[in-house]
Order: C-alpha cells, then sequence, then structure tokens
C-alpha cells in the first residue's frame, strides 16, 4: 500500500486534516501526521488538539507517496515560513503526489509550484494563486496535484485522493462506504476555464475537473 503524509501546524483546519486521515486509512492506506512544530501536540484553527505520530525532524519522507497540506490562515503561514517545508513541497509535486485544500493552494502558488499546472483554492482567494492556473470546480486534479476549495467538498477531495493514491478500485470501495456518488467529472478531460466552468443560468458548477496537461503559460 502507497504511504501518505499529512503535514500539521498551529491554526490548521481540523476537518482538512482530519478527513482525509479517516478516509485514506479506511482503504488501508499507510496516513502519517506529521507535525511541524517541534511537538507532538498541535492546535487546530478550532481548537482541537490533535497528536501527531511523528516530526517533521526525524520522520522519514523517503518512504512516503504523497504529501498533503491543509489549510489554515495561521498554520499556512508558518508552513510557508519553514524551509523545510518549502524543500518538500517542491520535492513531491516534481517527482511523487501532492495535495492541498483551503489557503494550502495559495502557498504552492507563492512557490511557483502551480505554472503550467490547474488548480482551486479557498473562496476570496482566488486572486492569490495564478490567474492562468485557476478553475472555478470544489476539487481539481492536475496528474499527480490535487486542490480542494472548500470544507464542503473535503469528503469528495479525500475519495478522489484515495483514487490519487491507491487506485479506482480503493476509491470505488471508500465511496461505497461513505455514501458519495461517483466522481462527477468524466476522466481525462482538460480543465476548463472558470467562464467554460459555468452552467447553463450562470453559476459556477461544482464537482471534480481532471487534467491531462497543466495550464497554458
Amino acid at each position: 500500500m502507497p504511504a501518505v503524509t499529512i503535514l500539521l501546524a498551529d491554526g490548521f483546519e481540523t476537518v482538512e486534516a482530519t478527513a482525509p486521515a479517516d478516509v485514506l486509512r479506511r482503504v488501508g492506506v499507510r496516513t502519517r501526521l506529521v507535525s511541524a512544530t517541534g511537538t507532538y501536540q498541535v492546535v487546530s484553527a478550532q481548537q482541537v488538539q490533535v497528536s501527531a505520530d511523528d516530526l517533521i525532524e526525524t520522520f522519514d519522507f523517503d518512504h512516503c507517496d504523497c504529501l498533503v497540506l491543509p489549510g489554515g490562515i495561521v498554520a499556512t503561514r508558518q508552513l510557508h515560513a519553514d524551509e523545510r517545508v518549502r524543500i518538500l513541497l517542491r520535492r513531491f509535486v516534481e517527482s511523487r503526489m501532492l495535495a492541498s485544500s483551503g489557503l494550502g493552494p495559495n502557498v504552492l502558488s507563492n512557490l511557483g509550484l502551480l505554472v503550467n499546472r490547474h488548480a482551486t483554492v479557498l473562496r476570496g482567494y482566488e486572486g492569490a494563486i495564478i490567474p492562468a492556473s485557476y478553475v472555478d470546480r470544489d476539487v481539481v486534479r492536475d496528474r499527480n496535484l490535487l486542490t480542494c476549495r472548500s470544507l464542503g467538498a473535503i469528503l469528495e477531495y479525500s475519495a478522489e485522493l484515495v483514487d490519487m493514491v491507491a487506485g479506482p478500485d480503493a476509491a470505488r470501495r471508500v465511496r461505497e462506504e461513505l455514501c458519495l456518488p461517483a466522481s462527477p467529472a468524466p476522466r481525462g478531460e482538460e480543465c476548463p476555464s472558470a467562464s467554460a466552468a459555468d452552467d447553463a443560468d450562470g453559476r459556477h458548477a461544482p464537482g471534480i475537473v481532471e487534467a491531462e496537461g497543466g495550464a497554458e503559460p
């Protein structure tokens, strides 16, 4: 089974870290919560105390297939400022798998990791990521990069994360267990622009988009 690491810093969004951990572990994916704070006890933005499995100082990332960066205003600021985290994010987006939710994609954009990539981000922060990269959807998957913009889509994001790291059979099983619908977007289609994502009555359509290629520079 593949291995996934979820990075934590004080002020992280509780559900954005714990829901993916729950869903991944349901299908047997080895999932570790790793603290970047220097202590095992990490406190979320909602004042929920979580005990991390490991510390970033001692954790071996060589055996990790996917890195997950949850959102949270305070947490993402701390993680962005941490050189160890910046090195890890670059490594995983280049050669492994990377997932991020809420404000997390803003960190990726600031590091230049969304160039020629499609992504989404927390509503109200669309201007914070490279305009050519932004897709107005709840969940966007571009090759080895998965992003999610809202708490309401976290289970969908988590199921898509299972698909990315463990394959469609595992994702199908977890969708059935959680009573989630089948993936709401066809596979392998090019990500539309924000305007193309509008539905017939002018509202932006929700759901997952998967892209084969990156955004135009």
